[in-house]
């Protein structure tokens, strides 16, 4: 390579990396905290606020009965928040067809009691550190 070809590629570089920083400066992370009290072994996922079409997760987690964890997406200019989908079954993602996607966008503290439509509950913060919350 000579040295025209590597100041053009490091412009390239530096150019996608400020449009890619100006990019996600826009959107916000907004954090969906989700305690799992279904049972068993749930795959949760959060989609960004304004995917419909939820392929592809923002973020997603295996969690074990009990456990809880804390999931992130994009919240475009401090509106709205994360899709959630849950999934019982054994899959690798939660872009099949399968799965429960709770309506609206969330951001806050959830038990999760399974994946029926009305399964994900909002609660306060203390509620949400309640050992036991899932009783």
């Amino acid at each position: 390579m000579n040295t025209s070809h590597i100041t053009r590629f490091a412009l390239l570089v530096i150019s996608l990396f400020s449009l890619l920083s100006f990019t996600c400066s826009a959107h916000a992370a907004a954090q969906v905290h989700i305690k799992n009290c279904a049972g068993e072994k749930m795959l949760v996922c959060t989609f960004n606020g304004r995917d419909v079409v939820m392929m592809i997760e923002a973020d997603f987690k295996r969690l074990p009965d009990g456990d809880s964890s804390t999931l992130q997406c994009a919240e475009e200019q401090g509106k709205g928040g994360c899709r959630v989908k849950a999934v019982s079954r054994h899959t690798s993602d939660c872009g099949q067809s399968y799965g429960t996607t709770f309506s609206g966008r969330h951001k806050g503290y959830f038990l999760l009691f399974g994946e029926g439509y009305n399964d994900l509950k909002e609660v306060t913060e203390s509620q949400y550190k309640d050992a036991n919350a899932c009783n």
